[in-house]
């Protein structure tokens, strides 16, 4: 009862806190589902509805839009079939190595466009620590460049459940204010990490 009352009263500030008909109120209540729905049709209905009005809550929320972006790439990797299972190493891998998921890893780092070069050798090379330094600067961890067991376990979630992530992501982003476009301190709990930024750049 307390969740549910907590929810109203957030719905009915964020209904008055943007300009008016950006912020759908039957589109924010789908966010407190009444009953399981199917994340890959939930994604596609998000992503490719109109309104009428052509007024959507991304026109007035950059975090919500940077979301919604990433929502359709990796739809379309989920209509494309994802990605391939990696098995795991054991060892560390790092730059000038040679191993047998190395080609694994580098077509799994295209489909994400962490890697842009075309290259399915088992080498660890250049490439290949630039796109595992981008992988990592994504998902919180260290930039290293080096690929351990824990990020071949990132790198194996399924693409539906990347979905349903960031789906849960941008209904957060609906129950919080637009950033300000001066000084602003983020702190990303999951990560560990505090952000600053000045005048939308990050410091």
């Amino acid at each position: 009862s307390t969740k549910l009352t907590l929810t109203q009263h957030i719905i009915i500030y964020i209904l008055h806190y943007y300009e008016k008909e950006f912020v759908k109120q039957n589109e924010m209540e789908r966010f407190v589902p009444r009953k399981k729905e199917n994340v890959l049709q939930l994604a596609d209905s998000i992503v490719n509805k109109k309104h009428k009005d052509e007024k959507y809550f991304e026109d007035v929320n950059q975090p919500y839009k940077a979301l919604k972006e990433q929502l359709a790439a990796y739809i379309a990797i989920a209509k494309n079939g994802g990605w391939l299972k990696i098995h795991f190493v054991k060892r560390r891998l790092k730059k000038g190595t040679t191993n047998a998921q190395i080609g694994l890893i580098k077509k799994r780092l295209r489909i994400t466009g962490d890697l842009k070069a075309n290259d399915s050798s088992n080498l660890f090379n250049d490439s290949l620590e630039m796109a595992v330094k981008n992988f990592q600067e994504r998902y919180g961890y260290s930039s290293t460049g080096v690929i351990t067991d824990a990020l071949i376990r990132d790198m194996n979630v399924p693409v539906v459940e990347r979905i349903a992530q960031i789906l849960m992501n941008m209904d957060r982003m609906r129950w919080t204010i637009n950033p300000s476009d001066g000084s602003l301190i983020v702190v990303n709990i999951p990560e560990f990490e505090l952000h600053a930024y000045q005048e939308n750049k990050k410091l």
